[in-house]
């Protein structure tokens, strides 16, 4: 028994649209209240130091993880039923603080220890079940948690699965995007002794990455004084460097190389997903 989870049933495929319509929807709303306690507890903290009052670690906004399981049962002329189950994981990134930097005094290493956010008891589970099955033991904890108990036939079960990993490429989500990495290759060891049940895919967001490279480049273009639409009209290799360039020359330069590169693999790999969809 699982508390807090319901069934909805659909008798048509339009009713099942329906609701994971209002499923999509519940779990935007989720994330923007999320969004804006975390902000609320940033200003509060924030506030706190400022005042010098010292304020007890409470524990961080949970993680909002997404599951939606869909049973499917067939009922045959001669009576007997057949039921299939269908289900999508969305696990929330990991927000694993940077170190502390070389050179680090006792004092800022335990002020930095201090600032980690709590575990999230939900892919702590999650993580000793692939330590389990990764270690090959006998027991595997699916029992520590709600969700593990609804993915236990995907963790040692037959059932088929498949992993996406979406990375964000950007400098400053370096690492959340190495942990996840971490996690999917601990995933992808479990899932790869039966090359019949699952495969692992990774899902870059090229759009993402080109719009962040071009509004980099249009703020160094903005600061080094060029016309407006040079960076809409220039590439790298336009931009030309010596021993006397500036900064932020460089940095423009570098911010449109990362525009074009992302602009040529979204091109790349566009054109091999069509070519898949039709073969």
């Amino acid at each position: 028994f699982l508390e807090g989870l319901s069934w909805a049933e659909a008798r048509s495929q339009q009713e099942l649209a329906q609701l994971l319509a209002q499923a999509a929807r519940a779990c935007d709303e989720e994330e923007q209240e999320a969004a804006a306690q975390r902000e609320e507890e940033r200003a509060a903290g924030a506030a706190s130091s400022s005042s010098g009052k010292k304020s007890k670690r409470g524990a961080a906004p949970q993680a909002l993880h997404h599951l939606v399981l869909v049973r499917v049962q067939l009922e045959h002329a001669d009576g007997t039923f057949v039921q299939m189950e269908a289900g999508v994981l969305d696990l929330q990134g990991v927000a694993r603080p940077a170190p502390p930097p070389k050179g680090a005094t006792p004092a800022q290493r335990k002020a930095a220890i201090a600032a980690r956010p709590a575990e999230d008891p939900v892919q702590a589970a999650l993580s000793r079940c692939l330590d389990a099955a990764a270690d090959k033991r006998s027991h595997m904890p699916v029992r520590d948690s709600k969700l593990t108990r609804l993915v236990s036939p995907m963790l040692y079960g037959s059932a088929r699965a498949v992993a996406v990993l979406a990375a964000d490429l950007a400098d400053d989500a370096f690492e959340e995007t190495d942990a996840a990495c971490i996690g999917a290759s601990r995933f992808a060891k479990l899932l790869a002794r039966d090359e019949k049940r699952a495969c692992l895919a990774a899902a870059w967001n090229f759009g993402a990455e080109r719009a962040r490279a071009a509004a980099q480049a249009r703020e160094l273009a903005t600061a080094l004084g060029l016309p407006n639409g040079t960076v809409d009209t220039q590439t790298a290799t336009d931009v030309q460097l010596d021993m006397s360039s500036s900064d932020e020359l460089l940095a423009y330069r570098d911010a449109l190389a990362a525009r074009d590169a992302a602009e040529a693999d979204a091109a790349f790999w566009g054109a091999a997903c069509d070519e898949g969809a039709e073969l």
